[in-house]
């Protein structure tokens, strides 16, 4: 029985959204007003699986940016969380969403 949690979904809406918007990690990073790192955007945009808790943060942050309302549906396509110690098990590839789109 194969007990691994897929964590790779590839490019997501979000990345995009993002796209059309004119918009890099490091604005999203600039205009939250909670823990936001571009970090954690480069990975909402490239389909890394994320904590309810960052996709929250990378969506307050695109909505405030775009002056829209997205729901969490329109930026990732992806459902489910995570449960236990697997939060902690989220790598990182890079930073920033300037290759994306290009």
């Amino acid at each position: 029985m194969n007990t691994e949690i897929e964590r790779n979904f590839g490019e997501q809406p979000i990345a995009r959204i993002m796209v059309e918007h004119d918009l890099k990690a490091h604005d999203l990073v600039a205009i939250s007003t909670e823990q936001l790192t571009r970090k954690m955007v480069s990975r909402a945009c490239k389909g890394r699986r994320l904590t309810p808790n960052v996709k929250s943060k990378v969506r307050n942050a695109l909505n405030e940016s775009t002056g829209k309302e997205y729901p969490m549906e329109e930026l990732f396509n992806y459902q489910g969380s995570l449960s236990g110690s697997d939060h902690f098990c989220v790598a990182g590839l890079g930073d920033g969403v300037a290759a994306v789109g290009a």
